[in-house]
């Protein structure tokens, strides 16, 4: 089956000839997995399949990780859940969730006809519904799904993960669409949410890889869990408090859930929430969502991570506030 790439480019089929050299090497198609793709198509699934080269890539990742459990969040027809199966000893299991009833129908079918359903949990419904259900750890992780809620599936796979977890969060190039801080594309947005957010977390270790072949110019991130969950893990559960240095006073921002994937915050004596956003970094906004001054200045600030401790500025017009944020216990 000839793919036509996600994103294109003037040596596309020459990177699609590569491809299929490599494929015929090292990854070479059989009877279970050609029927997968071809049963995909027929459904009018999106050929969204990863590729034959990424799948092996997959199951190479699994067998390094010596992976028993692994999650995988967005199943689509089945064939990259085949590939991590098929990488499993006896008695392991994959789970992996799909958000669409149709698409999860014909994903059991070609498990089945690949003689793996019963390594095979795959659990249907919206993942941001079936995470929460879901008991750790994993030994790898493989987030393919809808790429605007990857900042919250990399939260969910640090919380299911342990020391040692390997973590792939696929096409988070998108042509290098990454680039564009300013994108209106909400797939851009949640890439760059997840990159930033796995940049500034202590407990990995993650890099990224560019890919061209026969899906066109994109690429994955690939983390290892290297530290313990912290004591403070889950901090956007825990009430920040803000003391006013000049004067002591001290504003309570109560957790009030979340934007885009990103924690807010809500002041408990006033309806003003403290959030962050690009570009401008952390804010405190009214409930209409409007700024009421300029962004917060801080010390060791981090990117779309949880507010730091320490030292923070506020300026209204010529005057300045200087806090001093913690966490209660």
């Amino acid at each position: 089956m000839t793919r036509k790439p996600d994103y294109p480019s003037a040596d596309s089929d020459k990177w699609a000839a590569v491809d299929a050299y490599f494929s015929q090497l090292l990854a070479p198609a059989d009877d279970a997995l050609r029927a997968a793709l071809t049963e995909n198509e027929a459904a009018g699934l999106p050929a969204h399949d990863v590729s034959p080269l990424q799948g092996r890539m997959l199951a190479l990742f699994a067998h390094m990780a010596r992976a028993r459990r692994i999650l995988e969040i967005g199943t689509l027809g089945g064939y990259s859940t085949i590939w991590l199966a098929r990488s499993l000893l006896p008695g392991s299991q994959i789970v992996t969730i799909e958000r669409d009833e149709a698409h999860a129908a014909v994903a059991r079918r070609n498990i089945d006809r690949a003689g793996l359903s019963a390594l095979v949990d795959l659990r249907t419904g919206k993942a941001l519904d079936v995470l929460p259900t879901l008991s750790g750890p994993f030994d790898l992780i493989f987030i393919d799904a809808d790429k605007p809620n990857n900042p919250q599936y990399i939260r969910w796979a640090l919380a299911l993960s342990r020391v040692g977890t390997v973590i792939i969060g696929d096409n988070i190039v998108r042509g290098g669409g990454v680039l564009d801080p300013y994108s209106d594309d909400s797939n851009v947005q949640g890439v760059r949410s997840f990159l930033e957010i796995l940049a500034a977390e202590p407990r990995v270790e993650a890099t990224a890889i560019q890919t061209v072949g026969e899906k066109g110019w994109d690429g994955f991130a690939l983390a290892v869990v290297r530290a313990e969950k912290r004591s403070e893990e889950i901090r956007h559960d825990r009430t920040i408090l803000f003391r006013r240095e000049e004067d002591g006073l001290i504003y309570r921002f109560a957790p009030a859930g979340m934007i885009e994937g990103r924690p807010i915050w809500r002041r408990t004596d006033r309806d003003l929430r403290l959030q962050w956003s690009r570009p401008m970094g952390w804010h405190v906004t009214d409930k209409a969502g409007a700024m009421l001054s300029r962004p917060w200045e801080v010390e060791k600030e981090r990117q779309a991570g949880l507010p730091p401790e320490g030292i923070w500025v506020s300026r209204k017009g010529a005057k300045s506030y200087v806090y001093n944020l913690a966490w209660e216990d």
